[in-house]
């Protein structure tokens, strides 16, 4: 089986670890030691990703990325196999993608808008659209991938009125974008 990734999940692979790569260590007060500023924060973002359940949402956007993904199975049985090779790679960079999101939020927001979140998030009205993003996570995966789908296929036709040869077709013409 020959995998082979497309546009939309190149471009997304390159965004996600160019957003998230970024990650700064703990810092202590070296006269109490006492957890410092930066490891509250990365604390209280760690708190948030697990109360929110990020790590499910991440998880569960595999079958979609399965589906999406251009290979040479056939058969269920492949296609089976395909997904638990992403369920067994999810599982392995799960906990190193959770702690390079937390990063990114403790990078990004302050430990009190944190812990406003937090504290919305534990809410009633904070759990009840948390419990409906997980149940509608499905929906909104395949209105993101028909978007993505069509803003592809539009790129490419524009791209290929400019650049025939590029794409295998005879020049029509000079044409730019």
């Amino acid at each position: 089986m020959r995998i082979q990734w497309g546009l939309v999940g190149i471009g997304a692979a390159v965004a996600t670890a160019f957003i998230l790569g970024c990650g700064v260590g703990f810092a202590a007060d070296h006269d109490t030691g006492e957890p410092g500023p930066r490891a509250r924060v990365l604390a209280v973002a760690r708190e948030y990703l697990e109360v929110t359940q990020r790590e499910e949402l991440f998880k569960r956007s595999f079958p979609e990325l399965v589906r999406r993904t251009p290979n040479r199975c056939s058969t269920d049985e492949c296609q089976a196999a395909l997904a638990r090779a992403f369920d067994r790679a999810a599982g392995e960079l799960s906990p190193a993608y959770m702690e390079q999101l937390a990063q990114f939020w403790a990078d990004t927001y302050t430990e009190e808008e944190l812990r406003g979140a937090l504290t919305w998030v534990s809410s009633p009205p904070g759990r009840s659209m948390q419990e409906k993003s997980l149940a509608s996570i499905d929906r909104g995966t395949a209105i993101s991938v028909e978007i993505q789908r069509r803003i592809v296929e539009r790129a490419t036709n524009y791209f290929c009125e400019t650049r025939p040869l590029e794409c295998g077709r005879p020049p029509t013409g000079p044409r730019s974008l």
